[in-house]
């Protein structure tokens, strides 16, 4: 995964084969869903193309039930050149962050029951499993997402400056897992300092608004 938006790092933003992928970012969330600013302007349908056969757009809005108002949910619907629609199992669920000059996202993939029950039990952190952390700028143009650059991560850990694990491939796992492994308070003082702009790839990618949401 040298670049943040090769074929195989797409379909970690769609994070539907999370597993199979091994590009999580982070075991802890960038920012605390109780204790953030909500970003409704991310509320609504945002379109992308990853290939000449398909268009993927991404549903986002409110969390919803019990989960806290900040956060968000955010499903995938792809459609093929041969006029097929494809849903997909899991979701996403995504917690805004950082500042204005820095704002990040906090995303993790789950399946349909575990969210469901999120909804009825209220939030908890480590249901969530790992999660993928991008940055983002908003213009008029669209939404233009940054993921973490997976050499920059590595070289954060090996020199001490962030908390985290290197593993080695082993058994399911046939890639060299990288995570960090700060707590929340010091992952996002990180990320919001300018030493964090060369843990993020250097390549954006477009999303643009179909369908904005006003009430």
């Amino acid at each position: 995964m040298e670049r943040l938006w090769t074929a195989k790092v797409l379909v970690c933003v769609s994070a539907l084969v999370l597993f199979a992928a091994g590009c999580e970012n982070s075991e802890n969330p960038a920012s605390d869903p109780e204790d953030t600013d909500a970003a409704p302007e991310l509320h609504g349908v945002w379109r992308t193309q990853w290939s000449e056969d398909e268009v993927q757009f991404f549903h986002v809005g409110a969390a919803g039930g019990n989960l806290p108002e900040t956060m968000m949910r955010m499903e995938l619907v792809t459609h093929r050149k041969t006029g097929e629609l494809v849903t997909h199992d899991q979701l996403m669920v995504v917690i805004p962050g950082g500042t204005d000059e820095q704002p990040i996202l906090s995303a993790a993939a789950m399946d349909r029951d575990s969210f469901a029950r999120l909804q009825t039990e209220g939030w908890d952190p480590e249901a969530a499993g790992d999660y993928f952390l991008y940055t983002y700028r908003l213009d008029e143009e669209g939404l233009f997402v940054r993921g973490v650059d997976r050499e920059a991560k590595r070289r954060l850990i090996e020199t001490g400056e962030m908390d985290g694990r290197i593993m080695e491939p082993e058994g399911r796992f046939t890639w060299v897992r990288i995570r960090l492994t700060a707590p929340t308070e010091k992952l996002e003082e990180f990320l919001v300092s300018p030493d964090a702009e060369a843990l993020f790839d250097e390549e954006e990618h477009l999303f643009e608004q179909v369908g904005g949401i006003e009430w």
